[in-house]
């Protein structure tokens, strides 16, 4: 019998099941939110959007709670156990859950969302989440030799600043900035535990935007970099690598940064305009 059809003798048995939606309102929900066996949409993704839907309903209360089981899943539900774990490997891909081995799924905190073309800071406060830091080290250094390109060759030494950074009382990411050596009479140990480095830079250069060139990269985290992040090394992560410039044109640099998140609690999204080719791609094959 292939997964279909086992799916769909294990619905057609389930229809006339009772569920007590007071034991658990995943089971209730699963009493209104009948998959649907026709559907073009496969079985496992209607069943992650019911598990992700109930999921939203138990908010920050249901962070560390355990889903299901495999087997309560398949009697709720009336689907095979390739199609729960389907399910779930979609969950955990979304970043909703977790599988511990030997211990089961459980539901995690929701990633948190930062639109690249926005100040960090600014979008947290848009979210009602209270960003912290706190100052790992910071101190004049030899201008790193890649870093001359961007702020100059003839400029030997740089302010870095190194932080963690944490949202909502949870440690999210480790932050390194370099900035102009001048720059560092505003920057007192108080300070930078207590602000973003953007009011700084206002106040050092009275600019009121500016412009950025940003790499994002896939890591697995050395062995000093997990320490102050507190997970284990080899952690998934991602880096943002940024240039900032006080111009549109990028000639004045004012900092550069490292902030590198764990990849689990994170997401990266971005604003873009795509500019096609003059050409139809008919006549550009001709030519």
């Amino acid at each position: 019998m292939d997964l279909m059809n086992t799916d769909t003798a294990l619905a057609l048995e389930d229809t006339t099941r009772q569920y007590d939606d007071s034991l658990d309102p995943l089971a209730g929900l699963a009493a209104t939110r009948l998959l649907d066996l026709n559907s073009p949409t496969p079985l496992y993704a209607q069943l992650a959007s019911v598990l992700a839907d109930y999921i939203g309903t138990l908010g920050a209360q249901g962070v560390g709670r355990t889903l299901p089981s495999e087997n309560e899943c398949i009697q709720m539900f009336g689907v095979s156990r390739p199609t729960v774990r389907q399910a779930i490997a979609e969950l955990v891909a979304r970043g909703l859950v977790r599988k511990e081995r030997g211990r089961g799924t459980f539901i995690c905190e929701p990633r948190i969302i930062h639109d690249i073309t926005h100040i960090f800071e600014d979008d947290m406060r848009a979210a009602h989440r209270q960003v912290k830091f706190y100052v790992l080290e910071h101190g004049d250094v030899t201008t790193p030799p890649e870093l001359r390109e961007i702020f100059g060759r003839q400029t030997k030494h740089l302010y870095r600043v190194l932080r963690q950074r944490s949202v909502a009382g949870r440690l999210i990411g480790i932050e390194q900035r370099f900035l102009p050596i001048e720059f560092k009479r505003h920057l007192t140990s108080k300070a930078l535990n207590g602000h973003d480095l953007f009011s700084f830079l206002k106040l050092c250069t009275q600019a009121e935007s500016f412009s950025s060139v940003n790499t994002v990269r896939a890591v697995s985290l050395d062995a000093r970099t997990a320490d102050q992040l507190k997970v284990p090394k080899g952690s998934a992560a991602l880096v943002r690598e940024s240039a900032y410039y006080v111009d549109q044109r990028a000639r004045t640099p004012v900092m550069y940064g490292i902030v590198t998140f764990l990849a689990e609690q994170y997401q990266l999204k971005f604003r873009s305009s795509i500019k096609l080719h003059a050409e139809p791609a008919e006549e550009a094959d001709r030519s």
